[in-house]
């Protein structure tokens, strides 16, 4: 099981976590298992007459490599080609071809996705010659528009997509300023029906651009840029080097416009490696601040010293971009994400659930762990460790386990869809239970079983499931959770 913490506010010591003790599960957890149990063996004895709550709508071949989603009532399928890629669309109830056509990318390694009526097929190589990025009627499969952007993500709000390219700096030379070989980036707003450019904002070398991942309307980007590096330190007799420290510009960015609405001025430290050949993966560039964005906070990561062990973390108001807390971090390798209405903060210490305004921890686990929030369980996060063994639902607000899903692995699809649960037999012939979760009280709701299905190779929709098989088709069913 997974060892949570507690409510209150903590510390990050030296080695493990200050305050009370994490509390075990509830006595109450040892039921659980026994409820699995009983529920898994009475449907293993209804596997012989097919599936139990899942009717097969259709069924259409595709290539191993292939990607798929669904929007509306269709089924959309990309597989890749010479030229870049296929995209098909399939009704999904009858699996009956509407259109086929290629897109013209790049590379035939690329993402895809569907968003107000249109598909968008990229690229995440910037620099590589070729469109990066194509758009896709929904209906009719026509070309929309293609460019050597690549795709940041989709401002539902403007029905525009953020994308980004880079651009000498030479062409965009400030008065006065001397030539420069160093690429900056452009960052532009389109809209996402015709490709016009709303809005385009240009950043010089070594700036970074960060926004939130599902952006909502009044969201900004955070754009941080370095403006004057203090002269390197001197090493140190142990032969460190301590950090420097440089002033920096924050700005936010508002997405609908492309304006500049606020600027503040930091000085922030930046570590240097003492010994570039000892540190591979440094390779000898110092470790700059790490700018990010999630739960609508602007997140600034400062490494607090030459190897980069330990971070301190600043917590930024977008609207004053004034400091409202900080964080200590084990290492530059941390994660941050928005989860339930909370910030989500990962790093070896493990998980902590904090409040975005104050930084007090709702609740944490002593152990390193990855959230989701499964579908439509609102209030609710899935929390597992890194090897997936151990999986729970729990409260987001205190951390509370609420129903145990290991073995369960959570189903991908829409943040509004009903969360889809599946198990795969121990045996690898693909033979997989599926299951929703109920809300009150929470439980467990098997819905039906499939054989031939490719572990992780599914996603959810509305009330629709589909799964890639092992014989090469891509399978729809219609489910009653």
């Amino acid at each position: 099981m997974i060892d949570l913490g507690v409510l209150g506010p903590d510390a990050v010591p030296a080695a493990g976590w200050r305050g009370r003790r994490s509390l075990p599960w509830p006595p109450r957890w040892l039921a659980v298992p026994v409820v699995l149990a009983a529920a898994w063996f009475g449907l293993a004895a209804a596997t012989a007459s097919g599936s139990v709550g899942l009717t097969v709508l259709s069924s259409v071949p595709v290539g191993t490599q292939s990607q798929h989603v669904i929007a509306g009532d269709s089924l959309y399928v990309a597989e890749p080609t010479e030229i870049g890629g296929l995209v098909t669309a399939y009704g999904l109830r009858d699996g009956r071809m509407r259109w086929s056509n290629p897109v013209l990318l790049a590379s035939t390694v690329f993402s895809f996705l569907a968003a107000d009526g249109v598909l968008l097929a990229w690229v995440n190589a910037p620099g590589l010659p070729g469109d990066l990025t194509v758009a896709l009627d929904e209906q009719t499969g026509q070309t929309l528009w293609t460019s050597p952007g690549v795709l940041q993500a989709v401002l539902p709000a403007q029905g525009r997509a953020l994308l980004t390219r880079a651009f000498p700096m030479d062409l965009a030379l400030v008065p006065g300023s001397r030539p420069t070989a160093e690429l900056g980036t452009e960052v532009a707003a389109v809209d996402l029906r015709d490709g016009r450019v709303a809005w385009q904002y240009q950043t010089m070398a070594g700036c970074e651009h960060a926004i939130d991942a599902a952006p909502a309307a009044g969201a900004r980007m955070a754009v941080l840029c370095p403006s004057s590096p203090s002269p390197a330190p001197a090493a140190t007799p142990g032969g460190t080097v301590p950090p420097k420290s440089e002033m920096d510009e924050l700005r936010t960015v508002d997405l609908a416009t492309g304006r500049v609405d606020r600027t503040a001025r930091l000085t922030l430290s930046v570590a240097v490696p003492p010994n570039p050949l000892a540190v591979l993966r440094l390779a000898g560039a110092p470790i700059r601040p790490v700018l990010s964005v999630a739960a609508g906070r602007i997140l600034v990561g400062t490494a607090g010293d030459s190897a980069g062990g330990t971070v301190t973390l600043t917590v930024y108001d977008p609207a004053t971009l004034g400091p409202l807390w900080t964080r200590q971090m084990s290492d530059t390798d941390y994660g941050a994400t928005s989860c339930a209405g909370e910030l989500c903060l990962t790093d070896a210490y493990g998980l902590a659930v904090v409040d975005p305004d104050t930084g007090t921890v709702r609740w944490r686990t002593s152990e390193q762990a990855f959230t989701q929030p499964p579908g439509a369980l609102a209030g609710r996060l899935l929390v597992e460790p890194p090897d997936g063994k151990s999986v729970a639902l729990v409260d987001a607000g205190t951390g509370r386990p609420v129903l145990d899903l290991s073995g369960w692995r959570a189903v991908t699809g829409a943040s509004e869809a009903v969360s889809i649960f599946a198990r795969w037999q121990p045996q690898p012939d693909g033979r997989a239970w599926f299951a929703t979760v109920t809300a009150d009280p929470p439980a467990l709701r098997l819905v039906g079983f499939a054989p031939d299905v490719l572990q992780d190779r599914c996603t959810v929709d509305g009330d629709y499931l589909a799964c890639q098989t092992l014989t090469q088709t891509l399978r729809v069913w219609r489910y009653r959770g």
